[in-house]
């Protein structure tokens, strides 16, 4: 058995603090640029003498995280790029050579992730979790500011995409003086790709125009599911979902004029299959752009999810997306560091997406995947030096929660399960979060990496699968 060493300490996490220094500037890459997530172990087991994880433990486990993101969660204006009911994130540009450089932002996408795990701590689950009303109200309380602020990025009624969302707000003025003069040494040093969009990251006035991005597809599937949970959950109006936009922007002819097919990303398409960005191809630009039509396959499984959540599993592009995922599964091109996705390359995202579109949306048409996906699963998963189990990645806690929920989602029982979530006891922070490391999602031309961290995000994903494990029924502790 593979287990942490001194050259990638991967268990025991610092509990008090991020650990590595970085030196923060006010520079910010651009986030709409495609990406370029070890080898196999056998399979974590547990010994029999161990005991399981105490319901009480983890009990205190989720407690603990609603308290953190309650206290953390950002309330009045004033914090540049951060809208009140976000939280802190962070995007950062690494060179080949040269030191990080990082900048905060807000977006909708990870209040998504929190929403969609505070959503289990409901009345009904209320028992199971073993948590108390005063926990239970400040989750929906937490939900409820989430969702006032993911509204915040929708397009409007006049947009081109109207209805949609994307990752960051309209962008306001280009830049001017220093501002400009930095966003021109970005654009020299970064270069292509380009996708010269709309949306800019708030309180980044350098923030090159030709790295403004588009609505996209992502976190339009992502927000309207939080949408249609807060409506299921609180009441009020159900959303309606802008179907059309997704089946005007697929991977087909008709939908990429010539001239958008000169992107620097080249990846495998499945003609018809839903294209990550709402780009609007009569728009004036800045530049000559060089347009992100591309398709990415963790965000079609995303896509899929919201879909079959409204009901539209006749939507043009469904069963294309639907193959593209089946036939990645059975030539085994969805593995670790061997992903097509673009702008998810670690972190076992992907086995996420797909077994939360089979198990959520619901999907059965994926449930060909399901044993691949657990077998490949049950293949990468490490013990630590105690009883913890683990996926290795950049950020170890977001994989490790991404394995134990596609495992759950799955239909899996195992003793793996146990092991994570004793991983998550042993390493949540003393306030009650899961420290975010930095992840890549995207590189640059010149092989700059573009990553994110998000104590918020990992905290949500570390959450929803102590939720999820804590509230099977069939587990007595």
């Amino acid at each position: 058995m593979q287990k942490p060493n001194r050259k990638n300490p991967v268990i025991r996490l610092d509990r008090s603090g991020r650990g590595s220094w970085i030196i923060a500037v006010p520079v910010l890459a651009a986030a709409s640029v495609a990406c370029s997530c070890g080898p196999s172990v056998s399979p974590a087991s547990r010994p029999a003498k161990e005991p399981l994880p105490k319901r009480a433990e983890v009990a205190a486990a989720i407690d603990n995280a609603v308290v953190w993101l309650d206290e953390h969660q950002v309330r009045y204006p004033g914090l540049p790029g951060v809208y009140p009911g976000d939280w802190k994130h962070h995007l950062s540009v690494k060179p080949k050579k040269g030191i990080r450089i990082t900048t905060r932002n807000g977006n909708p996408f990870v209040a998504t992730f929190v929403h969609h795990a505070l959503a289990h701590l409901n009345e009904a689950q209320q028992h199971d979790l073993g948590i108390d009303d005063e926990t239970r109200q400040r989750s929906r309380r937490v939900r409820l500011r989430a969702i006032k602020m993911m509204r915040r990025y929708e397009e409007p009624a006049d947009s081109f995409a109207a209805g949609v969302y994307g990752y960051w707000p309209r962008a306001k003025e280009p830049p001017e003086g220093l501002a400009k003069f930095i966003s021109r040494r970005m654009v020299r040093y970064l270069q292509r790709p380009v996708s010269a969009g709309i949306l800019a990251p708030g309180g980044a006035s350098f923030h090159p125009p030709e790295y403004w991005i588009w609505p996209d597809a992502d976190c339009t599937s992502a927000v309207y599911v939080a949408l249609k949970e807060h409506a299921d959950l609180d009441g009020g109006a159900m959303p309606v979902l802008p179907v059309r936009h997704f089946v005007r922007w697929r991977d087909t002819p008709a939908a990429i004029p010539k001239r958008h097919r000169a992107s620097i990303t080249k990846p495998k398409k499945w003609g018809g299959a839903f294209l990550t960005w709402f780009t609007n191809e009569d728009a004036h630009h800045p530049v000559d752009a060089n347009f992100q039509a591309n398709t990415d396959i963790v965000v079609n499984a995303n896509v899929l999810f919201a879909l079959a959540q409204f009901g539209h599993r006749s939507t043009p592009g469904f069963t294309e997306a639907l193959e593209w995922i089946l036939e990645a599964i059975r030539e085994e091109r969805f593995r670790p560091k061997g992903t097509e996705s673009l702008y998810y390359a670690d972190c076992l995202i992907f086995p996420y997406a797909v077994t939360r579109a089979f198990r959520e949306g619901p999907v059965p048409e994926l449930q060909p995947a399901m044993v691949p996906i657990v077998r490949e699963l049950e293949s990468i998963a490490e013990r630590g030096d105690h009883r913890e189990v683990f996926w290795r990645s950049e950020d170890v806690v977001l994989s490790t929660a991404c394995g134990a929920l596609a495992l759950m989602n799955a239909g899996y029982e195992g003793e793996i399960l146990d092991g994570a979530i004793s991983f998550f006891l042993s390493n949540q922070n003393r306030r009650g979060n899961w420290v975010g490391r930095w992840a890549t999602f995207a590189e640059t031309h010149r092989g700059a990496k573009i990553s994110r961290r998000s104590d918020a995000w990992t905290t949500a994903l570390a959450l929803e699968a102590l939720c999820r494990y804590q509230g099977r029924k069939s587990v007595s502790r």
